[in-house]
């Protein structure tokens, strides 16, 4: 690894946590939303989805109605995927199913920035991630990715039916923040040894203390 930039790290951030913009994809997933005949409010259940539906050019993405994409101008009329609600142009009735693919992104810049400010901090060098050298690098792209893990436990933890109603409510949310604590305990226990073998030269200090002597030949002095 090279010096760090705040772009390169947090790069590399996204890469460990498979985070990129094409790395997490929904496909046909049912929008929530009151099938009435006259409803034309459909909202994506993520916390961020990042393809705007209203100005998607790929057929493979976009919302679908009973199994037919709908052409983002004519038939949306809005999207906002922060907050992931989208308005048809004309309300689905109660028999056809509404779907949407897209892709989601589960943090801002700004919030891997502080995982790694953090990750700094936490390995004494202040909270520049400019001052992290090579070899800790590893270490603290581990650490960041805990502080990640436990702020989707977090989101999790904050009961969804604050958000949706009661009948929409994901049934897993208890095991989805079980699982992101079980993963944030894992990669911060590999920080900590990543740090570790770092400051004691990756186990060198362990080497077994032998090796092999092969003597020393002296100069031959030609006889006179």
């Amino acid at each position: 690894m090279s010096a760090w930039t705040t772009a390169s790290s947090r790069t590399d951030l996204r890469n460990l946590l498979s985070d990129n913009p094409t790395d997490k994809l929904r496909y046909r997933k049912r929008l929530i939303g009151e099938q009435n005949g006259t409803n034309k409010r459909f909202k994506s259940l993520e916390f961020r989805r990042i393809t705007d539906f209203k100005t998607e050019a790929s057929i493979s993405l976009g919302v679908f109605v009973a199994g037919a994409r709908l052409d983002p101008a004519t038939q949306i009329d809005s999207d906002g995927p922060e907050v992931g609600e989208v308005v048809l142009t004309t309300a689905p009735t109660n028999t056809q199913r509404v779907e949407g693919s897209y892709y989601i992104q589960w943090f801002k810049d700004a919030e891997l920035d502080i995982f790694l400010k953090n990750a700094a901090q936490w390995l004494g060098l202040g909270d520049a991630v400019a001052s992290v050298p090579d070899g800790l690098q590893p270490a603290a792209l581990y650490f960041a990715a805990q502080e990640a893990y436990h702020k989707l436990a977090a989101r999790w933890a904050e009961k969804l039916s604050e958000t949706f109603r009661a009948e929409d409510m994901p049934k897993s949310e208890k095991a989805a923040m079980d699982s992101w604590r079980s993963m944030a305990k894992d990669a911060k226990e590999k920080s900590e040894s990543l740090r570790k073998g770092f400051y004691e030269r990756n186990d060198q200090a362990a080497a077994p203390l032998w090796g092999s002597n092969y003597g020393r030949v002296k100069p031959v002095v030609p006889r006179r």
